[in-house]
């Protein structure tokens, strides 16, 4: 995630608690935009992580938001009491392996995306060495 606000001078945030903790009390809903890839069960012999490409799309929002403020939730719809905040793509995104094949998907060009931080991709990495895979049952090694 980048700066509050998608830019300036304010200090960068790491994670997602304290971006959420950084908009303050009155904000009860962010919506955020997805970066759409390919569907993660189409390549089993890879983490999700080194998806790759796909491309940003705000037509289907997503929502993290406070239950007790919540007075009618949909998929892709908030309402209920206090604030709405909606971040750039940049700033907070909701990375979403749902494309069922390569190529162009409804008019969208596949990009190259690299969304996630790499301290983090390097955790994902060393945990999943002890990851329940589909190639362990055909005796295939899994390698980075």
């Amino acid at each position: 995630m980048s700066s509050a606000g998608g830019g300036g001078d304010k200090p960068k945030i790491q994670t997602i608690g304290e971006r959420v903790a950084s908009l303050g009390r009155r904000v009860s809903n962010i919506r955020m935009g997805q970066a759409r890839f390919h569907n993660g069960f189409r390549r089993m012999d890879r983490l999700v992580i080194d998806a790759g490409h796909g491309f940003v799309h705000w037509k289907d929002p997503k929502n993290i938001f406070k239950v007790a403020k919540t007075r009618e939730l949909t998929v892709h719809d908030w309402r209920g009491k206090g604030e709405q905040w909606v971040g750039d793509f940049a700033d907070i995104c909701f990375n979403h392996y749902c494309l069922p094949f390569d190529g162009p998907w409804h008019g969208e060009v596949l990009r190259p995306i690299d969304n996630i931080p790499p301290d983090l991709k390097a955790r994902v990495r060393e945990n999943a060495r002890g990851y329940l895979r589909a190639d362990a049952a055909v005796g295939r090694p899994y390698t980075f």
